[in-house]
């Protein structure tokens, strides 16, 4: 009667000599361990694929389709904790140097001691477990971290868009655009995809897109006159400003990469702050652009009155291709046709050169 020291342990057994392998299967079994053997690399992969063991005893030296080292690094891509016991019976300089470097657990000399054996094979398995309870709990330590730190950064964000909204109720012209503009893009988002989290980034980026001009003077950004090169050369800088004001609670970056870019042009001739071109410009910043015009179009400001829809419709459709990509201009323009984009702001719509 056998000890059962190895119960409720799975073990793999990589050994190509017939009579050694049986020694170990039953040693294994017979202490109360669930073992599994092999004589190759291809088939101990797949006992890897769908078994998880606690322990590897792998000889070094095997017939066919690689060595043990082969193996080793194959299971350190498809179990990285399960801890492996090298086995031979020639040990040369180059094994030695190869066993160093693969920062083995432990290595057998054949023949070796059965007792030495239980013990090793209990301690590794131990090693085994210990390494997928420290990841287990680094993993759930990280997912708690990740979900703290979502709520914060969304509290930061909820704030972000409070500020933006007062930002702009101090002018007239540009009250509510911000929102507006949010909520515009977000119509276009679901005509273009169903992925919510695309849709709610882009609506996000969209209410915050100006927030960058909240370090811009008065005197220029509520100037009724025309601006100077320079002067517009200052309000240029506001996509760059909102960056630097949404990227640091931005977690994945999806909503500030769409701030800084809603003013590149699709043709790259004069876009800003960094004159990308057709698909270089992230989607989202492509959506917000339509968006962006489209709704200061038909919105008064100090130096012009309000367009109406047909205006401000023909005129994004004369950008498409050059300051506007194509495919979002083809899809505010059907939205409008059709009425899903309306308002009462706006006049009846006209038949329009397309």
């Amino acid at each position: 009667m056998h000890t059962q020291f190895l119960v409720n342990l799975k073990i793999l057994v990589v050994e190509n000599d017939i009579l050694q392998q049986d020694i170990l299967f039953d040693f294994c079994e017979s202490h109360g361990a669930k073992c599994y053997t092999s004589k190759n690399v291809t088939k101990s992969v797949e006992l890897v694929e769908v078994n998880q063991f606690d322990v590897a005893l792998c000889d070094i030296f095997l017939n066919g389709d690689g060595t043990g080292f082969d193996l080793f690094d194959q299971i350190q891509i498809l179990d990285p904790d399960l801890t492996t016991i090298f086995v031979t019976g020639q040990l040369q300089d180059e094994v030695t140097q190869e066993i160093i470097k693969k920062d083995a657990y432990a290595l057998l000399r054949k023949p070796f001691d059965m007792t030495s054996l239980g013990l090793l094979l209990l301690q590794a398995a131990r090693n085994t477990r210990n390494n997928r309870r420290n990841k287990y709990i680094a993993n759930n330590l990280k997912s708690k971290i990740e979900t703290i730190q979502k709520d914060k950064n969304r509290i930061f964000i909820n704030t972000l868009l409070s500020l933006s909204a007062a930002l702009e109720q101090k002018d007239e012209y540009t009250k509510n655009h911000s929102e507006k503009v949010g909520d515009l893009a977000g119509k276009i988002c679901w005509e273009y995809t169903y992925n919510k989290t695309f849709i709610d980034d882009v609506i996000t980026a969209g209410k915050l897109h100006d927030i960058g001009k909240i370090g811009i003077r008065d005197d220029i950004l509520l100037k009724k006159g025309p601006l100077t090169e320079g002067e517009f050369g200052v309000i240029k800088t506001h996509p760059e400003n909102s960056y630097r004001i949404v990227k640091p609670v931005d977690a994945v970056g999806k909503i500030s990469e769409y701030v800084l870019h809603h003013h590149e042009r699709w043709d790259g001739n004069g876009g800003y702050p960094h004159n990308l071109k057709e698909k270089g410009i992230p989607v989202g910043a492509r959506i917000l652009a339509v968006a962006d015009t489209f709704d200061a179009l038909t919105s008064s400001r100090p130096y012009r009155a309000a367009k109406d829809r047909d205006f401000a419709l023909q005129m994004i459709l004369d950008g498409s291709g050059k300051q506007f990509d194509p495919e979002i201009v083809e899809i505010l323009y059907k939205m409008v046709r059709t009425g899903k984009i309306d308002s009462t702001d706006w006049n009846p719509i006209q038949p329009l050169q397309k």
